[in-house]
């Protein structure tokens, strides 16, 4: 034996507990490394069973999609409970690159093969325990049901709009809404005063069945939201614009306070160009906040009339380099006249800055009339 480990064994020696403590420190080590290895070959092997009951699932009713694709006449298989997610899976696949055609079809199969109850099955209360951890199944669910809607799915959205799942609650909103489901407008409302906290979120949701539509509906209520929903408002006014809202969008421009909700409400009424709008728009020509007198500009330049431009003139000097160039490129879009009469008009502005924009807007013009 080597002389160096003389000292080395004599320490160990005059400390017995140190050789126990090594000793149970080491099977504890094997100990969990053998667990470690049983749950990842467990996990493992799970996963190869779940992969290749979902391949056996997929080979079975693929010939079934394909003859449906080539529209031939469809023999639908019977559908147990275990094959519920993969049914729902591929056929949110095919109806993602259907035509309407196609998509119709589709909807008959799943008629056909119950898929209605598969989304009932998978949304209703007493079968969470199910699909506990399985919120991509519950999502693809509420999914379909916009396509497959039938009574019984969309008591299925209605019992998921009652969930304490705020996400899944807000899909299963939004597809009520989508579908115009009877007595959507009360789920609406009450989702959004369930979850405060969460209202950014529900209302972007929510916006994806129609941003003018949540707006009507949430009308009486908008002075009761919290006052960080403001944002929530002009999400929505950025994805509208349907005519119906004008009395609204009138009624908030002359109430509120907020700077962007009153920039966002005049660029909603310049998409929605009724004329009528302008003689609510003119006053912010004025505004002492440049950023609105920008958006007075843009939305003026899209439904003012001739005789509005002279409004313009004025901003054609002002001190913020937006607001002269939105106010030359408004004045140049209301313009009847010819190149030559414009330039004219031009050259007799007093201002220099006047000048120099609008021959910056007119170069821009014809740049994008070649």
């Amino acid at each position: 034996m080597p002389s160096f480990l003389n000292p080395i064994l004599a320490y160990l020696d005059s400390r017995p507990g140190f050789i126990d403590l090594a000793v149970y420190t080491g099977s504890l080590l094997s100990l969990i490394v053998i667990l470690a290895v049983i749950y990842i070959t467990l996990l493992r092997g799970f996963q190869l069973i779940e992969s290749a009951r979902r391949d056996r699932i997929r080979a079975r009713w693929k010939p079934v999609f394909s003859r449906l694709r080539a529209g031939e006449a469809v023999t639908s298989l019977p559908l147990t409970v275990a094959e519920y997610p993969y049914i729902m899976e591929m056929w949110d696949e095919e109806c993602a690159v259907a035509g309407r055609e196609l998509r119709e079809r589709l909807v008959q199969l799943g008629l056909q093969i119950g898929l209605d109850e598969a989304i009932w099955h998978v949304l209703r209360p007493n079968r969470m325990h199910l699909y506990r951890r399985k919120v991509w199944l519950q999502s693809l669910a509420i999914k379909l049901a916009c396509h497959i809607n039938t009574e019984l799915t969309r008591e299925a959205l209605r019992l998921k709009v009652d969930s304490s799942d705020y996400f899944l609650a807000a899909r299963a909103c939004t597809i009520l809404l989508t579908i115009n489901a009877p007595g959507c407008e009360r789920d609406v409302i009450q989702i959004l005063f369930r979850f405060p906290d969460h209202t950014p979120f529900i209302t972007t949701q929510l916006g994806e069945a129609g941003g003018a539509r949540v707006l009507l509906l949430l009308e009486p209520f908008l002075d009761l939201l919290p006052a960080y929903a403001e944002q929530n408002f002009v999400s929505l006014l950025e994805r509208s614009d349907d005519p119906d809202l004008l009395p609204l969008l009138k009624t908030r421009l002359t109430t509120t306070d907020s700077t962007e909700e009153q920039a966002a409400i005049i660029r909603a009424l310049g998409r929605i160009g009724d004329k009528s709008a302008s003689s609510q728009i003119i006053p912010f020509l004025n505004s002492d906040i440049s950023y609105l007198r920008v958006q007075a500009c843009n939305a003026l330049g899209s439904l003012g009339t001739v005789a509005e431009r002279v409004l313009l003139i004025p901003l054609l000097a002002d001190r913020d380099w937006w607001v002269r160039y939105r106010a030359a490129m408004a004045y140049v879009s209301l313009s009847p006249e010819s190149r030559m009469q414009l330039q004219s008009l031009v050259n007799d502005l007093p201002d220099r800055y006047s000048r120099d924009i609008m021959n910056h807007a007119l170069v821009e013009r014809d740049w994008c009339l070649t």
